[in-house]
């Protein structure tokens, strides 16, 4: 065999592991779950929104963890199941804060759903 044919097998080779690492890693990354993202300005008090989150969330079958959630001031309702998790913050209605009464849901999960969940989740909350 001479040398370019053994240096040709080799790069095939090589070429070969490469496409099939890329691949799997491709794969691997549609098959991870997916964060969707919404926001909104709703005419709610911070109170009303914590109250209208929760509800909000246990029509759509997710299992409230706990009704005020309040980590480093920032007061949010955490809920999920076997498909979802889902958050929704409402710490932009606090006085000192920018209040711009701005509502975010933050929804993950496998599928198309998670995309459809974050949506009805947000028009819910107006």
């Amino acid at each position: 065999m001479s040398k370019f044919k053994k240096i040709s097998a080799k790069a095939l080779v090589m070429a070969s592991v490469a496409v099939g690492v890329q691949a799997v890693s491709t794969f691997g990354a549609f098959a991870g779950p997916a964060l969707f993202y919404r926001f909104g300005n709703v005419r709610l008090n911070q109170w009303e929104c914590m109250r209208r989150a929760t509800v909000s969330l246990r029509r759509e079958g997710l299992n409230v963890r706990k009704p005020d959630v309040n980590i480093n001031n920032t007061p949010f309702i955490f809920a999920d199941n076997a498909d979802y998790s889902a958050i929704i913050d409402c710490s932009q209605f606090a006085r000192r804060h920018r209040a711009n009464k701005r509502v975010t849901v933050m929804v993950s999960g496998f599928g198309r759903g998670a995309n459809t969940l974050s949506s009805t989740l947000i028009d819910n909350m107006y």
